[in-house]
């Protein structure tokens, strides 16, 4: 899809990360606060292949290849989510390992676990669903002969 206008760029942040809202007409058709995940670039006559969670609603937007560069945008590269689900999931084992070492299988340890348990199981399922949208995002870019961009 090629961008015939955009409009109305904006970049917001919030406890979620940073995103990027704005407007386009492609064909004829008008999409109005379409959100990107990331500082996104935008312009008039970019030509993108955009993996959407419905088709045809831009609102369920996940991410997209610019043809231009190769690049996939709107998902972190896969080794920041990797590192993240990792991290958690260190962080999860520690502390259960600890709290049932030093205070047993108390509610005090059992709280412990479960509060550092939800934040490792979230990680892990962004992991994996961030993985799952990249990899599709990829075999579009491998299938549309795109460059691969260093750093991915």
């Amino acid at each position: 899809m090629t961008f015939d206008d955009v409009s109305q760029v904006a970049f917001s942040a919030s406890r979620f990360g940073v995103f990027t809202a704005f407007n386009f007409v492609a064909g004829g058709r008008h999409e109005y606060a379409v959100q990107m995940r990331g500082k996104v670039r935008v312009a008039k006559g970019m030509t993108v292949t955009a993996l959407l969670t419905e088709a045809c609603n831009w609102q369920t937007v996940t991410g997209w290849v610019d043809h231009a560069t190769g690049r996939i945008v709107g998902v972190p590269p896969i080794w920041v989510s990797r590192c993240a689900g990792l991290l958690f999931c260190a962080l999860f084992v520690s502390i259960a390992l600890l709290g049932t070492t030093f205070r047993g299988a108390g509610p005090f340890a059992i709280g412990m676990d479960i509060a550092f348990g939800l934040p490792a199981l979230i990680a892990i399922i962004r992991w994996r669903s961030d993985g799952q949208v990249w990899h599709r995002l990829d075999a579009l870019r491998s299938g549309l002969k795109l460059p691969s961009t260093i750093g991915e």
